[in-house]
């Protein structure tokens, strides 16, 4: 965790050096996200770096990314039994079952991030995915500053 953590916050102090403006102009979360995802890529050479990805799976056996349901997390769709989710961020291998970091960005005045982390927990404990590491990065909103990198635990 040491190492990958490391990493997050080299990231992040890009985004706040280079990108603070889209901060400062309450620009959405995708585009945060995004520019994160950018620097990440820099820091995790030799893996693959996916924004909104909702594939899972070997090679073969490809499926929409769904985790199990829990009271912050509704089915989907009526009697499908799971969620459908998108990571904002993911590190990973593609078409394998490595799975390293499951990343959701939130500003600070989200209403969504209880939800978020329940998500986020089931990125490391679903079976099918079992990513090793999962993290919030909350950001305000008009302000270049992020609050908080959270590691969420199963």
């Amino acid at each position: 965790w040491p190492l990958v953590e490391r990493h997050l916050h080299v990231a992040i102090a890009r985004v706040l050096e280079c990108d603070s403006v889209l901060l400062e102009d309450r620009t959405g979360e995708r585009c945060i996200a995004h520019r994160l995802a950018v620097y990440l890529e820099d820091e995790f050479r030799g893996w693959h770096l996916d924004c909104e990805f909702n594939r899972q799976g070997e090679e073969g056996e490809r499926g929409t990314k769904r985790v199990s349901t829990s009271p912050d997390l509704p089915e989907s769709r009526e009697g499908q039994g799971s969620v459908d989710v998108t990571p904002d961020i993911i590190i990973h291998q593609r078409r394998k079952t490595r799975n390293l970091l499951a990343i959701e960005v939130k500003p600070s005045d989200s209403g969504e991030i209880p939800k978020d982390r329940e998500k986020l927990r089931k990125y490391l404990t679903d079976p099918h995915l079992r990513y090793a590491f999962a993290v919030l990065a909350i950001y305000r909103n008009g302000v270049a500053a992020f609050e908080a990198v959270e590691r969420i635990t199963a």
